[in-house]
């Protein structure tokens, strides 16, 4: 699984994982979830709300189990190369925040919007009593307009 997340994490950033930078660690958890949520099978993974949003306790154990080995040919499915074609694109349409806080962003409104059910107003109000350090309106409401577009197969 180690050399499957490390090859997630450079097709979706273009840069290798390090699981010591805390930017790493809170984008590899972003990607997985939102990449789930496309319908890409990364693995078992279960999510749930912290401190930087969407977050998998048994991800972050896989990612720290990561060594630095060689890195191996992994190949992906059709399916999985889509996602990530499709969260480069998110990236690259980033206003407002650096690429964590952005992605960051919207994994947190597409977590607070499908699994806590907050609508409207109520969840950009959440999203900012939760997270008062993503206070950029503009991006706020681009965020949500790429995490409703996340769906199964989309």
């Amino acid at each position: 699984m180690c050399e499957v997340l490390k090859e997630i994490y450079r097709k979706v950033y273009n840069e290798p994982f390090v699981y010591d930078n805390l930017d790493s660690r809170i984008k590899l958890q972003k990607a997985v979830y939102l990449l789930e949520n496309m319908g890409v099978d990364v693995g078992d993974y279960s999510f749930s709300w912290n401190k930087y949003g969407p977050y998998s306790l048994g991800l972050d154990s896989d990612a720290r189990n990561c060594s630095m080995k060689d890195e191996q040919k992994i190949s992906f499915s059709s399916t999985a190369e889509h996602g990530f074609e499709k969260l480069r694109e998110y990236i690259n349409e980033q206003i407002g925040y650096n690429c964590t806080q952005w992605m960051e962003c919207i994994a947190s409104l597409h977590f607070l919007k499908n699994i806590y059910r907050f609508k409207g107003t109520q969840l950009m109000s959440e999203l900012k009593e939760r997270k008062p350090y993503l206070s950029n309106k503009e991006a706020n409401e681009r965020a949500l307009s790429i995490a409703k577009g996340i769906k199964v197969g989309v």
